[in-house]
């Protein structure tokens, strides 16, 4: 058995490896109420703020070769930039304000007693007035500081070392802004990655006695740093100064939580009064916050009150951890030899766990008022460890995608709810996502983009000068624009067979359906019942219930085919149909199986100008064999009652990105003069079948009837005749692993001939 396996073995006998928080930390997270803030995130602002008021106390750990280590905790976090990351830290950090208040107390007092001392002792009368002895007093530094200059940094650490009790958090809610623009910030991260292990820092002796710093001895510097992967993963210059700054110094010495992920708010549309509602849970949240930190008020006075009695001296360390330890140490060691980058950031973590670990454990060993971290600390801490096991091997493949990849995901984070996002030539230069622009590479990166991101629609804009990005928005909801209407009088003309009876029958109709309608939300099933009645619809929404082309309403989650002369009956059309959701129903001749609608459900929510709607339709009726003319958003349809409707409700609905952005391509490239292919072309075509026709031989399953149709037709568009159709039908059912059965081979030869 292997290294790796024996020392595997030996955490998981105590549940080491198991992700999970102990009690103290769970209480913390439970004080941060916002259901938008990832629970990782969660625990590791948490486990910061134990660290930091842990930290107060000055009590180091004495490791099993005497050596000093302070309690720290360095936490960087990575996240949507509406994360709530400013008021978690600041929900986290009231959990200790009974604490720190009584150590800030402690600390005003000793130093105010000090400096009496002091005053006594330069002679000053009234020495115990506040006015004689305030000069005599060691400045009370603030527990906590934003982003400062170096010497500053060290000052404020040299003041705090001024008294017995108190430590110092460097914190920043935006720091990728910070390391953009502030040139303090590197600085500050060198600094915090020398004092990380030790607490130490050499004097820095200059020439000015006011820029010199006292060396700091054991000093415990803490720091949480939260920032959005706006300018660490999308702006090279801010990307190279991280993978300078961070990688290299502080990533083996932090807590690392990377949740780039928008968690949405909850959707109380549906409740009977969603406002209140909202409002309701909102006051749940906030009391079951308000409970958490009151519960754990008490015992952190009596925490902070213990600690206090005890500053500055050492805790100590367990036989049992330093074992375990050793343990955990050989077990970072080997699995990060076996990981496929074994020089990689997230294998550098991996290697130094067993280091966070103690100190963490020392944490949890101060709040349980133990003088000896127990194995039941460092097993706590592991298991925390072990909850951000992959967060840097994520990042890291984040960080290392192609330009493209970075772009839409970059593109992404700049959407609002329903919206669009671009981006100028002159931003994706800024961005450093391409150096030399122009529309060929701006084409070449939307068809990248893509074939990358299925879930969003990317199209050249502004004449080639920017790119558009909108994203897909998936939902069963479907709009409709209805009107009951009655068309006895319609029936009767085509009962009576008069072509002319029929014409006025239909324009009478007509006329009063200008006005009306009731616009709704439904669902894609409940059509059917639509179809089944006498009633004019449309699959877009009509403003004030008014039909025309200016009172069209966002977009369409269905789409109507209008078929007046197929050469396949309706019944052929739905069976050529079946992997895909729809309904279809005759027109208004009930004996017409050949003149009927097609309604299918797309995926998602279509909401083009009218040009690129056109496109749209044209695009997808040729892909599902249907020869039916694309028709205006303002068209309306009728159904009729005692017609036939075929319905498939268990497919898929039809995937509509890929159609949108060829429709968006059509309009935005220049239109290409279409050349007559020659007749040597055309035979070359049809001498290469199985290329010319890979649709059919390489049609999914359930698709495999409308795309030998589209063959067909495309097979007479190059001169085909009955023998070269029929040849390659059988060519292509016989290349299929599940052909026809007979019978539906036969009906499919009979459409054929029909055709031809």
């Amino acid at each position: 058995m292997s290294m790796l396996d024996l020392t595997r073995n030996k955490l998981e006998s105590f549940g080491a490896l198991v992700p999970k928080l102990n009690d103290i930390t769970k209480k913390v997270v439970e004080a941060v109420p916002y259901p938008t803030v990832n629970e990782r995130m969660k625990a590791t602002i948490a486990v910061s703020h134990i660290m930091l008021f842990a930290s107060q106390f000055r009590r180091n750990i004495e490791l099993w070769d005497a050596t000093s280590v302070p309690i720290n905790s360095i936490a960087f976090i990575i996240c949507d930039s509406g994360a709530g990351k400013d008021s978690s830290h600041r929900a986290a950090r009231r959990c200790f304000s009974a604490g720190y208040e009584m150590l800030r107390k402690e600390i005003d007092a000793k130093a105010r007693k000090a400096a009496i001392l002091r005053a006594q002792e330069a002679g000053e009368e009234l020495s115990e007035e506040y006015e004689i002895y305030r000069k005599y007093m060691d400045p009370l530094p603030p527990v906590e500081t934003s982003v400062t200059t170096g010497p500053g940094l060290i000052k404020l650490i040299n003041d705090m070392d001024c008294h017995e009790l108190g430590a110092n958090n460097l914190y920043s809610g935006e720091f990728g802004d910070e390391l953009s623009y502030n040139q303090d910030m590197m600085e500050n991260i060198k600094i915090l990655s020398e004092l990380y292990d030790l607490g130490v820092k050499e004097v820095t002796y200059t020439k000015g006695q006011e820029f010199r710093s006292k060396a700091i001895e054991g000093q415990a510097m803490s720091a949480l740093l939260i920032g959005s992967p706006t300018y660490i993963l999308y702006d090279e210059p801010t990307k190279r100064k991280f993978q300078i700054a961070f990688m290299s110094k502080l990533a083996r010495r932090s807590w690392f939580c990377y949740a780039p992920d928008r968690i949405p708010e909850k959707d109380f549309s549906r409740e009977s009064d969603p406002l209140q509602a909202m409002i309701q849970e909102k006051e749940q949240i906030e009391t079951l916050a308000k409970q958490a930190r009151f519960m754990m008020e008490e015992s952190i006075r009596t925490i902070t009150k213990y600690q206090m009695a005890r500053s500055q001296s050492h805790i100590h360390v367990s036989k049992e951890v330093f074992q375990l330890f050793e343990v955990y140490k050989r077990y970072n060691s080997e699995l990060a030899d076996s990981l496929p980058g074994s020089e990689s950031t997230s294998a550098l973590i991996r290697r130094h766990l067993q280091w966070k670990a103690i100190k963490l454990a020392g944490a949890f060993a101060l709040m349980d008022m133990s003088e000896i971290i127990e194995l039941g600390h460092y097993i706590e801490a592991i298991q925390f460890c072990e909850l951000l096991n992959h967060d840097m091997e994520i990042f890291e493949h984040d960080l290392n995608k192609s330009y493209y990849e970075r772009f839409a995901d970059y593109m992404s984070t700049l959407v609002t709810v329903g919206g669009k996002a671009s981006m100028s030539i002159h931003d994706i230069k800024k961005h450093g996502f391409l150096t030399n622009v122009n529309k060929q590479k701006l084409q070449e990166m939307v068809s990248l983009c893509a074939g990358y991101d299925q879930n969003g629609v990317y199209t050249l804009v502004g004449e080639g000068t920017a790119i558009q990005y909108e994203p897909i928005i998936r939902t069963d909801v479907v709009g409709i624009s209805f009107k009951s209407i009655d068309i006895s009088a319609l029936n009767k003309a085509v009962g009576s067979g008069d072509e002319n009876a029929i014409r006025v029958a239909k324009h009478d109709l007509s006329l009063g359906t200008a006005y009306g309608y009731d616009v709704a939300d439904t669902t894609f099933p409940e059509l059917g019942g639509l179809l089944l009645g006498d009633f004019v619809y449309s699959p877009f929404k009509f403003r004030n219930g008014a039909r025309g082309k200016d009172n069209i309403m966002g977009g369409t989650k269905w789409l109507v085919l209008d078929v007046d002369d197929s050469t396949l009956s309706a019944s052929e059309v739905h069976f050529m149909l079946s992997d895909l959701n729809h309904h279809v129903a005759l027109s208004s001749d009930p004996t017409n199986d050949y003149k009927f609608r097609v309604l299918i459900e797309l995926d998602s929510v279509v909401e083009l100008s009218p040009i690129v709607w056109k496109h749209f339709c044209k695009l997808v009726s040729d892909d599902l064999a249907i020869k039916a003319d694309p028709l205006p958003q303002s068209q309306i349809f009728f159904s009729y009652s005692n017609r036939p409707v075929l319905s498939n409700l268990s497919g898929e609905p039809l995937a509509v990105r890929d159609y949108v952005m060829y429709a968006l391509e059509k309009i935005t490239s220049k239109e290409e003069v279409q050349k007559k292919i020659t007749p040597a072309v055309k035979k070359a075509l049809l001498e290469d079948p199985t290329t010319t026709f890979r649709y059919a031989f390489e049609a999914s399953n359930g698709a495999g009837s409308r795309n030998i149709i589209r063959a067909m037709y495309h097979l007479k568009d190059l001169d085909g005749n009955l023998g070269d159709a029929l040849q390659l039908f059988h060519d292509i059912v016989d290349y299929w692993e599940v052909p026809f059965n007979p019978n539906r081979q036969q009906l499919m030869i009979d459409q054929i001939e029909r055709m031809f």
